[in-house]
């Protein structure tokens, strides 16, 4: 029997991401191609390998056979291209790491100056993404390592297949209008006007639970997604927001205020990846581990390092 390893890898997507619209997404193919190779390993086989369902595609006992012998090569394709790398005497390959606005400016810029001088073999490449799209193209291989933010109390779902690496904590801080009273304590907001902030924000949340402890919260019919636009529109007294520490670091403060008030959390950086048996490629090895140390670089606290 002659097994294609693309297919198996199509099979493997199905079922690291449940069904076959989402593994086509994550593929960058349509339904029904992910569909038509199905279809051919299954006659190469001579057996079901995928259960349709109405919550999406499940692996038959065939399915988990493949599936498993899918990871099992790809676990061994990482250890060849690791041993290969040891052979070479040096540390070569690219590396693409999806990130969001503030952690590409404060964390991914100055990280290349350390690559070309530490791993002058490795090329990294970075790429602006929200988080939909930065998980699509991890699970595709487009990205390598991905930087995620979330609030502190917002319960982590690591995928299966994926590996979160925590990377540090930083506070949430008050940003107003300069005019605004200045708080001591989150008591003193109940007459603040809160600009709205869209849901897939992580600022969203830690926004959501600041309101849920004042009586009558007065929202702003003006809203923003980008943290710039979120300054801009403070600058115009149209309101105030919670925003990490780094959405404020080297930015011109005329018009604004920045408080730090306790109660009001932090928000968690983390770097997800694939996860393989035979561990990760030693160039993402690498520069995961320079992407660590950068995080008392550029001034932030470890994981798990700040009081809540």
């Amino acid at each position: 029997m002659d097994l294609n390893s693309r297919r198996l890898g199509i099979l493997l997507a199905i079922h690291r991401d449940g069904g076959v619209v989402s593994a086509a997404d994550s593929l960058h193919m349509s339904p029904s191609a992910v569909s038509q190779q199905i279809q051919q390993l299954e006659r190469e086989v001579g057996v079901a390998v995928i259960e349709r369902t109405p919550h999406g595609s499940i692996l038959t006992p065939a399915g988990r056979i493949l599936a498993d012998l899918a990871e099992t090569i790809e676990t061994e394709s990482f250890k060849a291209s690791r041993s290969l790398a040891g052979l070479a005497g040096q540390v070569t390959g690219s590396v693409v790491i999806g990130g969001f606005q503030t952690a590409i400016r404060n964390i991914l810029i100055p990280l290349l100056p350390r690559v070309s001088d530490q791993l002058p073999g490795v090329q990294v490449s970075i790429r602006e993404v929200v988080e939909k799209q930065g998980m699509r193209e991890l699970r595709s291989g487009i990205v390598d390592l991905l930087i995620m933010e979330r609030d502190f109390e917002k319960q982590a779902v690591v995928p299966r297949g994926m590996r979160d690496v925590p990377y540090a904590d930083e506070p949430w801080l008050l940003v107003q209008p300069s005019g605004d009273a200045r708080p001591s304590s989150i008591s003193d907001l109940t007459t603040t006007t809160w600009l709205g902030v869209e849901p897939a924000a992580a600022s969203a949340q830690a926004i959501e639970r600041l309101q849920s402890a004042l009586p009558d919260p007065e929202i702003s019919i003006h809203r923003y997604a980008d943290y710039d636009v979120a300054l801009d529109m403070i600058r115009a007294g149209l309101g105030s927001t919670v925003l990490p520490r780094l959405a404020v670091s080297n930015i011109d403060t005329e018009g604004i205020q920045i408080t730090r008030l306790p109660g009001l959390g932090v928000r968690q950086l983390v770097i997800r990846h694939r996860e393989a048996a035979g561990g990760l490629e030693p160039a993402h090895e690498a520069v995961l581990q320079l992407l660590v140390e950068t995080a008392s670089i550029v001034g932030l606290p470890g994981a798990g390092s700040i009081d809540q």
